[in-house]
């Protein structure tokens, strides 16, 4: 009854007629319910309540005026790419149309697809795909849905839902995952099958190479195809022949001098969260910290376990961790400089009336420019097209040698320029910074489109939670290596999280996973993991071991291949796996030391000499589960080139029969990769 009450004042609250009486009759209904269950609420819990309701509120935004055609724009995203280029296209048809259609971005989580989606008349989707075909956490519930949906319409001759609607759509993804771009082709095709009608052909921007080259691509493609049809009706608006003025969308920022920054010194800690989501991080605690490379290793590899003792969240093996990590004290002091603004200057972030930019979250209450520079801005990951078209933005007014470089870099005839100084060096945001020192972006503007936010870091869970249920473990391989521009880069979250010691807080939440074990003991399977690729086979092997101890059962073979380079340097966990085998958690322990020898021996070398007995448990007839986890670019690709010829060869065929032997172990769910 609780429950429907809120919902009945949160429909009435929202509704633009809503009388008098109404109002006065929900109050007093709420107000008897209290007084009768004997409840006290705070003004706090009030207050949360409150924001609740206006949350799920439609805002007056998402309705077109009478006069006006609705255009949506729906993005799932994970690093904030797919978001990114959503707006951009929204920006660039705006310019053009603007005066006859009303342009909505929307969050694909936020956004009501089962009401709203079938009403569309023009949408644009864009798709990230996360893992190894995956959809992104804010995609999940539409993948869902509209996979259900054309199933339905395919197999039980459903009524196709989506006949009015026209659409296009942009996948992001990488090439070097075996399912690149999933997301994007997988919901194009259903759209095709509920009826739906393409405006122009999806793209597909590949991460590994060039995405934002990509988009730009399929968005000239895409807008020939809107002109050419007259989708959006009409000519296309005088704005559009006239000089392109980049608009440079911003936070407002006041900067308070003498301000006390204490109540956001971390600001993904604002309110307790608890765990579950990326947006409610649980400040859990660090209980134990430590090198698993021997000392005379050059490379180093750490184990943390993190204490989630208070929080919602739970997990199974296989599962993720996402904590959200901070640059180093050095980058944000070079940031600053750069920026000509003290780190201990106290800002105050609002967005601007009505938003008219959509602009996402931004840091709350008042914050030191050094904690939101730490904890917020991500100026290590390579430089985009478009940031560096608003970083060039701030310059204009720069003159000489400085100024005419810069210019030529963001426009059209400085595109090979563009790619040799900026995408093929994979120079980052602060290079750009200290390569034009004359240019001090806004921070309002430098927050609001220049650095992206900094995005959690997200690691297999090396537990089971059989044996911690509420410890969380982490196996991470620093990152210390030099990049094309020269400079020593450092992992932003490895090298913080290296640091860190027991009692130390990180906020934390727990990403489901479906890489799983199968649900009987006895079944087989065979585990693939070199280096860090080892950690969910550990939580896998904590979780095997708590199970048959439980329950008395028989343990089915099992398999694993792990490879590091040296034994003495880098066989992290060696005590307990080999405890496991010795146990018989680990039937068949296959080790490969790839710098201990003349030649170089990996774990696809192994796989290799253990062909037959492999593929007899795992062939399609059979019961058994393979895992492969690590190194997507390499190890991944050569172990499933193995698994192909293992299969080729078992039922004397072709290669492409080998792959659909493969494939069907995917299709059974029997065929895991869990790669980056």
């Amino acid at each position: 009854m609780h429950d429907i009450s809120l919902e009945l004042l949160g429909r009435n609250l929202s509704a633009p007629s809503l009388g008098l009486a109404s109002v006065v009759l929900v109050v007093l209904s709420l107000a008897l319910f209290f007084f009768q269950k004997k409840v006290s609420l705070k003004s706090s819990a009030l207050a949360d309540t409150a924001t609740s309701l206006l949350q799920k509120t439609p805002v007056a935004a998402s309705v077109p005026s009478a006069d006006k055609s609705k255009v949506t724009f729906l993005y799932g995203t994970q690093t904030g790419t797919a978001e990114r280029f959503a707006k951009q296209l929204k920006s660039d048809l705006q310019e053009q149309y603007g005066d006859t259609h009303e342009f909505m971005v929307e969050d694909i989580e936020d956004y009501d697809h089962e009401e709203l989606f079938p009403k569309e008349q023009l949408v644009f989707l864009f798709l990230a795909t996360y893992g190894d075909g995956d959809p992104t956490d804010s995609a999940i519930k539409f993948h869902k849905w509209i996979t259900e949906a054309a199933k339905a319409t395919t197999e039980d001759g459903a009524e196709q839902s989506l006949t009015g609607v026209r659409f296009s759509i942009f996948g992001l993804g990488n090439k070097q995952y075996e399912h690149f771009a999933a997301m994007g082709k997988r919901v194009n095709e259903c759209m095709l099958q509920l009826g739906a009608k393409e405006v122009a052909p999806r793209g597909d921007g590949d991460d590994d190479e060039d995405i934002d080259e990509d988009f730009e691509k399929w968005k000239e493609l895409l807008l020939a195809k809107v002109e050419e049809q007259k989708i959006m009706g009409g000519e296309v608006s005088r704005a559009s022949t006239e000089v392109k003025r980049i608009s440079l969308p911003a936070y407002e920022v006041q900067l308070l001098a003498g301000a006390d920054p204490k109540p956001t010194l971390n600001m993904h800690m604002m309110a307790s969260g608890n765990g579950t989501a990326p947006q409610s991080p649980f400040l859990a605690r660090v209980s134990t910290a430590r090198e698993l490379h021997r000392p005379d290793s050059e490379r180093s590899c750490f184990h943390l376990e993190v204490d989630m003792t208070g929080s919602a969240a739970s997990y199974e093996a296989g599962d993720h961790v996402g904590i959200y990590v901070e640059n180093s004290a050095d980058i944000v002091e070079e940031t600053c400089r750069r920026l000509q603004h003290s780190p201990e200057t106290v800002l105050q972030f609002r967005h601007p009336a009505g938003n008219p930019d959509r602009l996402g979250t931004c840091p709350s209450g008042t914050v030191t420019l050094r904690t939101a520079l730490a904890q917020w801005a991500d100026v290590l990951s390579p430089m985009r097209k478009a940031a560096f078209q608003k970083f060039a933005e701030c310059g204009k007014e720069v003159g000489g040698a400085e100024g005419e470089r810069l210019r030529r870099l963001a426009g059209p005839e400085g595109k090979e320029e563009f790619a040799a100084f900026v995408q093929q060096p994979q120079r980052c945001l602060l290079e750009v910074m200290q390569a034009f020192p004359s240019v001090h972006p806004p921070l309002g503007v430098f927050f609001g489109c220049i650095a992206s936010r900094l995005q959690p870091r997200f690691y297999s869970l090396s537990s089971g939670p059989g044996v911690n249920p509420k410890s969380l473990h982490v196996t991470c391989a620093v990152v210390n290596d030099t990049v094309p521009t020269g400079r020593i880069h450092k992992g932003v979250g490895s090298c913080w999280l290296a640091c860190k010691q027991p009692g130390d807080r990180l906020p934390s939440f727990v990403r489901r996973s479906a890489f799983r074990l199968p649900r009987q003991l006895d079944v087989p399977i065979v585990m693939i993991g070199p280096g860090t690729g080892l950690a969910p086979f550990r939580g896998f092997m904590q979780q095997r071991a708590w199970l048959h101890k439980k329950s008395g059962k028989e343990l089915g073979p099992a398999h694993l291949f792990f490879g590091c380079r040296k034994r003495e340097h880098d066989f992290i966990y060696q005590e307990e796996l080999e405890q496991w085998k010795e146990e018989g958690i680990i039937s068949h322990l296959h080790l490969a030391f790839s710098r201990a020898g003349p030649e170089k021996d990996y774990v696809q070398h192994k796989l290799k000499q253990e062909a037959a007995a492999v593929w007899a448990l795992i062939q399609p007839e059979a019961k058994g589960y393979v895992y492969v986890c690590g190194d997507a670019k390499h190890m991944a690709k050569d172990v499933h080139r193995e698994l192909v010829e293992m299969a080729r060869l078992a039922c004397g065929g072709s290669a492409s029969q080998g792959e659909a032997a493969l494939q069907k172990l995917v299709d059974l769910g029997r065929y895991q990769r869990d790669v980056w």
